[in-house]
């Protein structure tokens, strides 16, 4: 979903700063002003907020504080109606999905301390890019969007509460050292900064089939990248390398990819192909599916594309199931202290 914000990007703190906080580790940006909260207006629909220049055109930043932890399930119809609109149009970013940051934090496998930022975080800032109704500009350049996002999150992660950069669009968490050497790399070689913007995940679809896949992509207006195969003929160190070699060829050559299309990948075995309407794994959205040419066998499943809706229905029950375990788990704990 677009809504009124393009892009989205987010910082994990311990404590929530001040305005004027943020104001000083963002002075080497122009501010053009700040909005005050709107009377009685619920958190969820923005508060008091700095107001940056936009490098892409006529656009504005808006950073503000929500001085509470992230709101993964996105809210409810009946127990969280504002929440649950505030998220449906967009409020939080054009492509943030429940369960995002619990699988960003299960998923960062460039960074296994970040299930504790996940953890440890008690407010986030917010960092909102908007064009206003009418959208980007003609010519719109997502990338220097989300790198002029990308350079004030940097800034925001020199505060001592900070925890963690997190890019719910991508599913991507990583800790201030790494986006100041992506940022520094980027400034060097001019290679833009996918690893801060995107993820990639492992997951099985199958007792032998594995899914790889990318997220993130989508807001560079690509497809995200999956890969299907068998356990047992590639690691998962060799599919994490392709797919983000072919993340960073479709960031460069633009949505290029076709079914019946011939990619190369590991072990000099030719991937095809396949187009998704849907991909295998939240959140939804569409895919370039990459299938190996082995000689293996493949399930309905991997060459499936199924509807929005369940893909939606599959990843909100799950989302649901996990926190029911996790609610069963802390009375059960409870129960424990109280019997010692």
């Amino acid at each position: 979903m677009q809504g009124l914000f393009s892009q989205s990007a987010y910082i994990l703190v311990y404590k929530a700063p001040t305005l004027d906080e943020l104001a000083e580790v963002l002075a080497d940006f122009t501010l053009v002003g700040r909005t005050e909260a709107p009377p009685d207006g619920h958190w969820a629909l923005g508060g008091a907020s700095l107001v940056f220049d936009h490098p892409e055109g006529p656009g504005r930043v808006l950073v503000d504080v929500v001085d509470r932890k992230w709101p993964d399930d996105m809210g409810d119809p009946v127990q969280d109606p504002v929440l649950f609109a505030a998220w449906s149009a967009g409020g939080f970013g054009p492509a943030v999905f429940p369960g995002n940051l619990e699988r960003a934090g299960k998923q960062a496998w460039v960074w296994r301390q970040a299930s504790g930022a996940v953890r440890s975080h008690q407010a986030f800032v917010r960092l909102r890019s908007t064009f206003g109704e009418d959208g980007p500009p003609e010519g719109h350049d997502p990338k220097a969007e989300l790198l002029f996002l990308t350079r004030l999150g940097a800034a925001v992660l020199s505060l001592q509460t900070s925890l963690a950069w997190f890019d719910p669009s991508g599913e991507a968490m990583r800790p201030r050292e790494f986006v100041d050497q992506a940022l520094a790399y980027h400034a060097a070689e001019g290679v833009p900064p996918l690893d801060v913007w995107t993820n990639v995940r492992i997951g099985r679809l199958t007792d032998d089939w594995i899914l790889m896949d990318t997220v993130g992509l989508g807001q560079l207006g690509l497809p995200d990248i999956e890969a299907c195969f068998k356990s047992e003929r590639y690691t998962f160190e060799e599919v994490d390398t392709f797919l983000r070699q072919v993340a960073e060829y479709v960031a460069d050559a633009g949505d290029v990819l076709s079914t019946g299309d011939a990619v190369p990948g590991p072990k000099d075995v030719t991937w095809e192909v396949l187009r998704a309407e849907q991909g295998l794994n939240a959140p939804p959205r569409a895919t370039v599916r990459l299938l190996p040419e082995d000689g293996s066998e493949r399930t309905r499943q991997v060459l499936d594309a199924r509807p929005m809706a369940a893909v939606i229905e599959a990843a909100q029950a799950e989302f649901a199931r996990q926190q029911q375990a996790e609610t069963q788990v802390a009375a059960a704990l409870k129960a424990d202290d109280g019997e010692g």
